[in-house]
């Protein structure tokens, strides 16, 4: 039961700011500076945070009721240069005081730190706003940005700690191997919806959680190209009870879906998967990705694993349990893989997805 540590522990700060700092009061959009640096990247402007779409049955108020708790989950902004005003962009996790856990790709276009913000809400039921904090570090393994390479994280340092009413969240130091089929709870901010019509660009501001099964972890699974994807990858499709939208039937995966089954949305990148080990929600992934870009039933998310980065996240705040018996919660049933990437492609070869950010 070994663990992987990363060989590159170096922690880089993602941009010095004295390379730009004649240009950081210059008023000019966004899109123009980064034309004058040549460093124009897939993302574009930041957008508002699209989040938690769950299934029809379980419905809005049971993802609200959900995501309610959690409040170590924050709500990452950015700075629009247009209008200087603060947008969602993505989603973190409080990990130490005055520390959050996020996806790397959320900060590739981020030059200043003072262009993001952390926004810290209530438990109740309009998720109060407690804190909006200012970032003073960005801190990042490698400089890849690459979604499903099994190093999209970052970690921001608050100016300032974190409200006191916050318990920041603990991570999953074992083997992550064991997770497969094991119960999850995804969450996050912004754009929210059903799973038969997917989210619908139809934010309403609230912390939405939802539940699924971790079905495969290793690669990301691409069932477009008939692929797999990088590596320390967690896979996890988006059930209704039918084989066609069994995405992951041949890694395992149940058509049954959850109770409150669902699944995450474009712009959610950054935000946890939380497994319960002896009654405590560890965070085991970071969001990356997912296949459709509406999130409709049929989804998979990517979730990075955190264990290969233990060290780093350790060294940024982070607590990892490690000394734990084997209880995670799990599904009453959890089906060995019975098929190749081959038969799963070939069964559904007709069935067009979209790889995207989750950003």
């Amino acid at each position: 039961m070994g663990i992987y540590f990363s060989n590159n522990l170096k922690q880089q700060k993602i941009f010095n700011p004295s390379i730009l700092k004649s240009c950081k009061n210059i008023h000019i959009s966004q899109i123009a500076l980064r034309c004058v640096l040549g460093l124009i990247a897939s993302q574009g402007f930041q957008v508002p945070v699209k989040s938690i779409v769950i299934n029809d049955t379980a419905g809005a108020d049971t993802a609200i009721k959900l995501g309610a708790p959690l409040t170590a989950v924050t709500d990452i902004l950015f700075r629009n240069f247009e209008t200087g005003e603060f947008e969602s962009g993505c989603t973190g996790s409080l990990i130490a005081d005055n520390y959050v856990l996020t996806a790397q790709h959320c900060v590739q276009d981020v030059f200043f730190e003072d262009e993001l913000s952390v926004l810290f809400r209530g438990d109740d039921s309009e998720n109060s706003i407690l804190a909006d904090i200012s970032v003073s570090n960005i801190f990042q393994q490698d400089d890849t940005f690459s979604l499903l390479d099994g190093t999209d994280i970052a970690i921001l340092q608050l100016a300032e700690a974190a409200p006191d009413s916050i318990t920041p969240l603990k991570l999953f130091g074992f083997n992550p191997e064991y997770l497969i089929g094991s119960d999850a709870t995804i969450v996050g901010f912004g754009f929210n919806g059903l799973g038969s019509v997917g989210h619908q660009f139809t934010p309403d501001g609230l912390r939405w959680a939802a539940e699924n099964v971790i079905d495969f972890f290793g690669s990301a699974i691409d069932p477009v190209d008939n692929e797999v994807i990088g590596s320390n990858i967690f896979n996890l499709d988006f059930d209704d009870g039918t084989d066609y939208n069994n995405t992951l039937f041949g890694f395992g995966s149940s058509s049954s879906p959850l109770t409150n089954e669902g699944t995450t949305a474009s712009a959610d990148s950054g935000g946890p998967l939380l497994v319960e080990v002896n009654g405590e929600l560890l965070i085991a992934g970071v969001l990356s990705g997912g296949s459709i870009d509406t999130s409709e039933f049929g989804d998979i998310s990517w979730f990075t694993g955190v264990t290969e980065h233990r060290l780093f996240i350790e060294e940024n705040g982070g607590e990892f349990v490690v000394d734990f018996l084997h209880t995670v919660t799990a599904s009453a049933s959890t089906p060995e893989p019975t098929a190749t990437l081959g038969l799963f492609a070939t069964a559904f070869g007709a069935f067009s997805l979209l790889k995207s950010k989750r950003k």
